[in-house]
């Protein structure tokens, strides 16, 4: 089977979307709550899972993100690309 070849599987792609996207989620509620350090936390696991699913998945090399030292237009503007609602578009301009 591919397990016993140690091949990886959708399912476990599938986690790894999960994974991100509750990140992303909370990380979000974070910028919405105005606790910026969460939000750069939680945005830099979630980078680390990106990295992951590429290296294990082939998919495409996400962009590189120094969550310790980037600003909170830059904190936003990531959360805004990852999630698929408009909840951060007045947090955006309020930093902008």
């Amino acid at each position: 089977t591919d397990e016993d070849l140690g091949m990886q599987t959708l399912e476990d792609e599938v986690r790894v979307d999960w994974i991100l996207s509750f990140l992303y989620g909370f990380g979000t509620q974070s910028i919405l709550d105005d606790s910026v350090a969460a939000a750069r936390i939680h945005a830099e696991i979630a980078c680390f899972f990106e990295h992951v699913k590429c290296a294990t998945f082939g998919t495409k090399q996400p962009e590189f993100f120094e969550t310790e030292v980037a600003d909170i237009h830059t904190v936003v503007s990531l959360y805004r690309k990852k999630i698929p609602c408009s909840c951060l578009d007045e947090k955006y301009k309020e930093v902008k």
